[in-house]
C-alpha cells in the first residue's frame, strides 16, 4: 500500500511539475486535464504526507529513549509516543 502511496505522491508531483510548464500553461485544455488530475489526488497526497511526519516524529521520539534520560524526560517521550502511534492509528 506504501508503494501505491509513493507513486501517487510522485505522479502529484509530476502534475506540479507539468503545470509549472509555460507549453502547459498556455493550452487552457491540457491545463485543465492536469489541474482536474492533480485535484482528484490531492487529498490523499497531503494525508499521506502527514502520516510520513508523524511516522518519522514516532521514530525519532523513540530514539530519545535510548538517550539515557531521565525518569521525568522518559515519562514525557513515552507519552509523546503514545501520542504520535494514536495519530497514525487514525
Amino acid at each position: 500500500m506504501l508503494n501505491q502511496l509513493e507513486r501517487v505522491e510522485k505522479r502529484y508531483q509530476e502534475l506540479n511539475r507539468q503545470i509549472a510548464m509555460p507549453e502547459v500553461a498556455s493550452d487552457l485544455k491540457q491545463l485543465q486535464v492536469l489541474a482536474q488530475e492533480r485535484a482528484s489526488i490531492e487529498s490523499l497526497v497531503t494525508k499521506y504526507r502527514q502520516y510520513k511526519a508523524t511516522f518519522k516524529s514516532l521514530e525519532e521520539t523513540r530514539a530519545m529513549l535510548s538517550g539515557g534520560l531521565d525518569e521525568d524526560m522518559a515519562t514525557l517521550v513515552k507519552q509523546e509516543i503514545e501520542s504520535l502511534e494514536s495519530q497514525l492509528d487514525h
